[in-house]
């Protein structure tokens, strides 16, 4: 005979007498005496023990002390106790579930419907809701800042929030997965001044009194830098999107709505604009690197862009002010550590790469390396046109002696490949 299942006095999950609740993790048990957890020492001189665990012995789940309450179940009806033990409310409730965290509020069932009561016995509000849920109660195990203390309730399939004393802050008229913090600090969920709604697949953003920031007009809402200050938005614009920056201190447009992305660099901000990327500086609103860019990577003290021509990228470096450090002409910028830079170059022209490598001091150029003009492709060619007009002229036959002739172009031949090489590669001096 399968064993009969009971209803967990923590979230009304179903589960086995003595098993672990899998949605809450507690313990389901029968007659549970809660002679020690949960029953405080000051009122041990009105009530003994024994006392105790016999008033409670009738009850087939007792759960833990949420405030001055615990639930109790006997079947599937649910009810609440005292910490004398004493039934406070009657077992006529099809769930009780107390809130996770808020401490002392009890969402209680009947018939399908919810209502919310504090560990005074006092309804904050009637049954009225398809469901009652703590706001991050999908966050199970994340840390929530709600000093507010508010709640999400649902009605008709839709959602909205009240806060710990019963007061409506948000209709019920947003999807369920809408609800939550504007803001993450620290890992922690912050329900202290915004939230993000989402309504019929667009969201907006209301403070926690219920105040509309931002309406639900917006395709993607976002943080931008690691503060609680910017947020992008993003909107449809005939058949593109563009996303712009908000300043949630002044309620105010920091960057125009222009731009199909945004980064999360801040002051100056990454943008983008018909495939081509430039920069941003929010502070001073002003674009510090137009978007004609085919790649922008931003760091501490530089920015690096590329633009693309024909087949090859050609990259260069620029102050975070968007003036110029190295022009864009090399072929690829490899940073070596925090301070030097590998420059390659030649690989268009030349038809291998050669670098060289500079030294900076924040964003200033301390030391300079240079282009390589005497190597080993110089040699090659240099020998391979030596070749070339010995051949060429050896058959005119103007010299018998072919190795006074070998000579004289070997000497003319190296320092002729050299000037050629160094001509070739004048562009990528800095």
């Amino acid at each position: 005979m399968a064993q009969e299942k009971i209803a967990c006095p923590f979230c009304g999950g179903l589960g086995g007498v003595g098993s672990i609740c899998e949605y809450c993790g507690s313990v389901i048990q029968l007659s549970t005496p809660m002679l020690e957890k949960g029953f405080p020492k000051t009122e041990k001189k009105t009530i003994s023990g024994e006392q105790y665990a016999e008033k409670i012995s009738k009850y087939q789940t007792v759960g833990e002390y949420h405030g001055k309450l615990a639930i109790v179940s006997i079947g599937q009806r649910f009810g609440l106790i005292d910490r004398n033990g004493d039934l406070r409310v009657g077992l006529e409730y099809d769930n009780i579930v107390s809130t996770i965290r808020i401490e002392g509020l009890f969402a209680i069932c009947r018939k399908g419907k919810w209502a919310l009561l504090n560990d005074d016995c006092k309804f904050l509000i009637d049954f009225q809701f398809d469901d009652i849920r703590d706001i991050g109660y999908e966050e199970i195990g994340r840390a929530v800042y709600n000093p507010k203390g508010l709640i999400k309730v649902k009605l008709k399939g839709k959602w909205g929030i009240i806060n710990s004393n019963g007061v409506e802050i948000l209709p019920c008229i947003y999807d369920e997965r809408g609800i939550i913090p504007l803001f993450c600090k620290d890992k922690t969920l912050q329900y202290d001044k915004y939230i993000k709604v989402a309504k019929d697949g667009k969201y907006g953003v209301f403070d926690v009194s219920g105040r509309e920031i931002y309406p639900c007009i917006h395709f993607f809402i976002r943080t931008c830098g690691n503060g609680e200050r910017y947020i992008t938005f993003t909107k449809m614009d005939g058949e593109s999107f563009v996303s712009g920056l908000y300043d949630m201190n002044t309620y105010q447009e920091v960057l125009p709505r222009i731009y199909s992305f945004v980064s999360d660099f801040l002051p100056n901000v990454i943008v983008s604009k018909e495939g081509k990327n430039g920069v941003y500086n929010i502070e001073s609103k002003t674009e510090i690197l137009p978007c004609v860019y085919d790649k922008v990577i931003m760091e501490s003290n530089w920015i690096k862009a590329g633009i693309k021509l024909g087949n090859g990228e050609n990259w260069g470096l620029f102050k975070l002010t968007g003036e110029e450090i190295v022009p864009c002409r090399y072929d690829r910028i490899e940073s070596k550590g925090t301070s030097k830079f590998d420059l390659y170059y030649g690989m268009e022209d030349i038809g291998v790469n050669h670098f060289f490598t500079i030294k900076m001091d924040g964003d200033r150029i301390v030391e300079k390396g240079s282009p390589k003009i005497f190597n080993g492709w110089s040699v090659f060619w240099s020998v391979l046109c030596l070749l070339g007009a010995i051949f060429f002229i050896s058959s005119f036959g103007f010299f018998s002696n072919k190795f006074v002739l070998a000579l004289i172009l070997c000497l003319l031949a190296v320092p002729a490949g050299c000037i050629w090489k160094a001509l070739v590669i004048r562009r990528y001096k800095i």
